[in-house]
This record gives C-alpha cells, sequence and structure tokens, in this order.
C-alpha cells in the first residue's frame, strides 16, 4: 500500500457523513482526517461500506440516490 495509506493505517472512525445530490462519503478519522469519496462522472455513487463485526455482513451503498442495505449478495447496479 502506498504513502497514504501509511498516514491512516492506525486511525480510529469518528464520525460519518453524507453528502451531495447523489450521496458521497465523508468518513472522518482520528487526528483529523478524512477519506472522501466522489465521482467525476453521472450516474450512481460507486462505493460501498461493509460492516462485518458480526453476522450477517452489512452492506451499505446507494440505489437510485437513496441508502440500500443488503447482506452483499444483491449485486449492485
Amino acid at each position: 500500500m502506498g504513502p497514504a495509506f501509511d498516514l491512516i493505517r492506525n486511525s480510529k472512525v469518528v464520525g460519518l457523513g453524507l453528502f451531495g445530490r447523489l450521496p458521497e462519503i465523508d468518513l472522518s478519522l482520528s487526528d483529523n482526517r478524512h477519506l472522501v469519496s466522489f465521482a467525476t462522472a453521472e450516474g450512481q455513487p460507486e462505493w460501498s461500506l461493509t460492516d462485518r463485526r458480526s453476522e450477517p455482513h452489512i452492506w451499505v451503498t446507494v440505489r437510485n440516490g437513496v441508502l440500500f442495505e443488503s447482506d452483499g449478495t444483491v449485486p449492485h447496479d
């Protein structure tokens, strides 16, 4: 992994925000760092978040401008 990942490797998630007409992610990390998604093309954002802390795993993505939750077995449009 590159040097950018070295900056966040031991960071903790302290917040999560959504912004924009079609939701993009702002993942707030400790040490005042952020991971922000962005798209430069038309259409749906192509990101997903996965919570693997328990079974079943929870996947969150966007479909038609709305947050969509699944177990990861539903293909992304």
